[in-house]
């Protein structure tokens, strides 16, 4: 019996070290992963500067292409706002441009430019988006309606329209839209 005991010994004392040495790997993992959200922490608050320098003075959004116009004082707005005067300084604006604004915006994310949408792209991503995104904005399908409406939000447009929730011939509706045999009721809205 002392062989089996000594044996057991031995497996209960190889367990314990092995039980140590993963606790100390463990450890260190955790302070490298709790280093790293500290470091991707100050990176989010570094780009949130960035982003807050370069958005446009006067319509608050973050130009989407570069060379961004700015005033010798270095305050930037984005071609559209740009007038004679700078709007934070009332300098002359002149004919400043930003490169550095270029190289931020190339490598930050983008807000989605429709209403409802939260997503966030790099440019490069950010088109291809907007293309397909569920919160833009499409034309109600019934030819004579000139309303505008998210496309998430057709089918409650349709529903309390009266006008629009008709039945809805295929040959009457506009030949952008990219559906066959497109019929609305009200019955049928209700239903889906």
């Amino acid at each position: 019996m002392d062989t089996s005991s000594d044996d057991l010994e031995q497996e209960v004392k190889a367990l314990k070290r092995k039980l140590v040495e993963q606790k100390e790997k463990f450890d260190q993992q955790k302070e490298e992963h709790d280093l790293s959200k500290i470091k991707m922490k100050k990176q989010d608050h570094f780009i949130q500067k960035l982003k807050d320098r370069i958005e446009c003075a006067v319509c608050m959004d973050i130009p989407r292409s570069g060379p961004v116009p700015v005033c010798p004082r270095g305050h930037f707005v984005c071609e559209i706002c740009k007038r004679d005067s700078c709007p934070t300084c009332r300098t002359e604006m002149g004919l400043g441009r930003s490169l550095l604004s270029v190289t931020i915006l190339e490598n930050i994310d983008h807000k989605c430019k429709f209403e409802d949408c939260n997503m966030q792209f790099r440019l490069e991503d950010l088109e291809k988006h907007e293309k397909e995104c569920p919160q833009r904005n499409v034309n109600c399908p019934k030819n004579d309606c000139t309303k505008i409406v998210p496309l998430a939000k057709l089918v409650d447009h349709l529903i309390s329209s009266n006008a629009c929730c008709l039945e809805i011939e295929p040959n009457l509706i506009s030949t952008n839209w990219k559906i066959r045999n497109y019929l609305a009721t009200k019955t049928c809205l209700k239903q889906t």
